[in-house]
């Protein structure tokens, strides 16, 4: 019997290869690290204890994308992995709904690679 798959209206399949997963894996790990943290350090109206709270989330959503990149690059299963990715986001999600800043523009790109992400294993954002 052939698998069934069930999307939502107005949506297509897609597969994506190793390489363009690796290459959302790897720009999803760069933003964070390098603009989310410029964004965290720039605004002046975070408490102090919220700012190094928010800047050890990001450090775990870099480790969580180095998992998916480690275990991608072996050619091994990485779902949970990328679940766990999903997680980290959703609560730093959580942080940037609470503390709206202006310069939060950088975020948009890491929920574009996260959406990318998820499209290629196929999980439902």
């Amino acid at each position: 019997m052939a698998p069934r798959f069930r999307f939502r209206m107005a949506r297509t399949a897609r597969r994506m290869n190793d390489k363009e997963t690796a290459a959302h894996r790897r720009r999803d790990r760069r933003q964070p690290r390098t603009a989310f943290k410029n964004d965290l350090d720039k605004d002046k109206t975070l408490p102090k204890l919220e700012k190094d709270a928010a800047k050890k989330d990001v450090e775990l959503l870099i480790k969580q994308a180095d998992a998916v990149k480690s275990r991608t690059s072996d050619g091994k299963p990485a779902t949970g992995e990328v679940r766990q990715l999903v997680e980290q986001v959703a609560k730093l999600q959580t942080f940037v709904d609470a503390h709206p800043m202006p310069t939060m523009t950088n975020w948009q790109a890491v929920q574009t690679s996260l959406a990318k992400l998820q499209q290629a294993f196929g999980l439902t954002p």
